[in-house]
C-alpha cells in the first residue's frame, strides 16, 4: 500500500468514516488535492475493498478497511509517544517524523 493511500485511509478514519459517511469535501479539504484527485483514490480504494462509496451520499471504510486504518493510525500514535518519551522530541514535533517512520 502507498503512502498516499495510508494518508486517505488515515484521514477517512479520523474524520468518522468507520462509523458514518464521509463527503469528497470532507476529503479535499482534509487532504488538499483535488476533487478529481479524490475520486481516483476513491475508486483505487474501492476496488481494494477499503472503502464503499455510494454516490452522492458518501464513502465509508469498509472492515477491511477499518481494520487497516486503526493499525496505521495506532502505529503513527505509537511513533508519537516513543518519540516523546524515550528520544525527549518536543510534542509539537512528533507528528511529522512519525509520519515519516
Amino acid at each position: 500500500m502507498t503512502p498516499n493511500k495510508e494518508d486517505y485511509l488515515k484521514l477517512i478514519f479520523e474524520i468518522g468514516g468507520d462509523t458514518q459517511l464521509v463527503s469528497n469535501k470532507q476529503i479535499v479539504a482534509g487532504m488538499h488535492v483535488s476533487a478529481a484527485s479524490v475520486s481516483e483514490m476513491i475508486n483505487k480504494l474501492g476496488e481494494e475493498k477499503l472503502v464503499a462509496h455510494t454516490p452522492y451520499q458518501g464513502i465509508q471504510l469498509t472492515s477491511a478497511g477499518r481494520k487497516k486504518a486503526a493499525i496505521l493510525v495506532r502505529n503513527h500514535r505509537l511513533w508519537e509517544v516513543f518519540l516523546v518519551q524515550c528520544l525527549k522530541y518536543p510534542a509539537d514535533a512528533v507528528h511529522q517524523e512519525a509520519e515519516k517512520l
